[in-house]
């Protein structure tokens, strides 16, 4: 039986699905889409958004702002999701730093 038979139309050899995971997680941290900054003395933190399509680069943030505090966060996820560059996967990195940024948010 050649090896051939066995693979199963659309099945990829795992070396490959590693590269690729590999390749978007560096891409992810070199130019990320969510990226938190500085704390200021009155615990607010930068926020930058960045549109990739727009600055393949990631150099320019498309949307720069502080956050007070988690409450904060749900108020621009709301104002940032309409955005037409908002992806599904910004809003999950900046849900996991805001998360991080602000554990004293107990979530059950």
């Amino acid at each position: 039986m050649s090896n051939h038979s066995l693979r199963q139309p659309g099945l990829r050899p795992i070396a490959d699905v590693l590269d690729g995971l590999t390749q978007q997680l560096h891409r992810e941290r070199e130019f990320p889409l969510v990226r938190l900054g500085e704390r200021l003395d009155d615990g607010r933190i930068a926020v930058e958004f960045f549109d990739r399509e727009r600055y393949p680069d990631g150099m320019e943030p498309e949307y720069d702002f502080y956050l007070r505090d988690f409450r904060q966060a749900l108020e621009w996820v709301q104002q940032v999701t309409p955005k037409s560059w908002i992806t599904k996967r910004h809003i999950e990195v900046f849900v996991t730093l805001v998360l991080r940024a602000f554990p004293e948010v107990v979530v059950a």
